[in-house]
């Protein structure tokens, strides 16, 4: 449903970064609804397993966008679908709000 869900920081085991913030700024400025809350594993496991999870991408600083292929858990590989077209936008509108070549300005960026 275009929806983007990513985990809370408060557990820790997501790091809080200026990428992600970002990825989300411009995610959400391009129309996706974002939704930060646990997720479990299993809960991803049955995404996958009924095709309601189609895309899956971490974030990073070095990496920016990086497409997940494919989860192992529990000795079985779960494969996700080969297009990433979310990580793919995500990754141009990042790489286009460094480049100055678009309206959006979180607050880290200055120009000089």
């Amino acid at each position: 449903d275009g929806r983007i869900t990513t985990p809370s920081l408060e557990r820790g085991t997501i790091l809080a970064g200026i990428t992600r913030d970002t990825i989300l700024v411009l995610l959400q400025a391009a129309g996706h609804l974002i939704e930060v809350r646990d997720i479990s594993i299993e809960e991803v496991i049955a995404g996958i397993t009924s095709g309601e999870l189609v895309e899956v991408f971490g974030t990073g600083t070095a990496a920016t966008v990086t497409p997940v292929i494919a989860l192992h858990y529990q000795g079985k590989r779960y494969n996700l679908p080969a297009a990433h077209p979310v990580a793919e936008k995500a990754r141009s509108a990042y790489h286009s709000l460094l480049a100055g070549e678009t309206i959006l300005q979180p607050d880290w960026i200055w120009k000089i």
